[in-house]
């Protein structure tokens, strides 16, 4: 099989393990946007029943997710997503917790059932814990089900600690103060992730020959 790569993040490898995977399969992470809010809203109500509820700790139904997508905060939120040829396949949320000028923020990562056990996961976790630290975050907390080994096996790759509690996990990962090597790798991430998308885009645009 061959191996893609998530541009942005070099040498972060994605193995195809779909069922007649694509070899040519494009991965671009980026940034989300207001814009990009249709296609997050898609990527999450693609989330079955056991999903949804490993994602928000609890079952929602569409319409709470489409709330949950219409009153989301895009100042104090961050957010990236993981894209197969354009298609959202992966998302990631960045938000501060506590008081005005906490040092904490809670993260969430969901990804597409068949398009999971390719490095997605830990790439967006990856990216997000360092536009954390370029922020001045010092903690990440997370908190999942019991039952979500997935996300606590990508989180304990970071070296977080774990806590359980009435069937619930809370982990959190200590952050070590942002430098220029990681605003470097945000900077060159975003500028790949946007070329990428742009070129995309422009290829959509092309006008068929006459």
């Amino acid at each position: 099989m061959s191996k893609a790569t998530l541009e942005g993040d070099v040498g972060i490898p994605i193995s195809d393990q779909l069922p007649d995977p694509p070899d040519s399969v494009m991965w671009t992470m980026r940034r989300l946007w207001p814009y990009d809010l249709a296609r997050l809203r898609d990527h999450l109500l693609r989330l079955d029943a056991e999903d949804r509820a490993l994602r928000f700790s609890a079952y929602l139904g569409d319409a709470a997710i489409a709330r949950y997508c219409d009153e989301m905060h895009w100042l104090d939120c961050l957010r990236l997503g993981a894209f197969a040829d354009g298609e959202l396949r992966g998302a990631a949320e960045l938000c501060r917790i506590g008081p005005p000028g906490s040092r904490r923020a809670e993260l969430a990562i969901t990804v597409d059932r068949l398009w999971r056990d390719q490095g997605i996961g830990g790439a967006l976790f990856g990216r997000l814990a360092t536009l954390a630290r370029n922020r001045g975050v010092e903690r990440l907390h997370m908190i999942c089900l019991l039952e979500n080994r997935r996300i606590q096996a990508i989180a304990a790759k970071h070296d977080a600690a774990f806590e359980s509690r009435e069937g619930q996990v809370e982990g959190w990962v200590d952050l070590r103060p942002g430098n220029p090597g990681t605003l470097a790798e945000e900077l060159v991430g975003e500028g790949v992730g946007f070329l990428s998308a742009l070129r995309r885009r422009s290829m959509t645009l092309r006008p068929m020959p006459a």
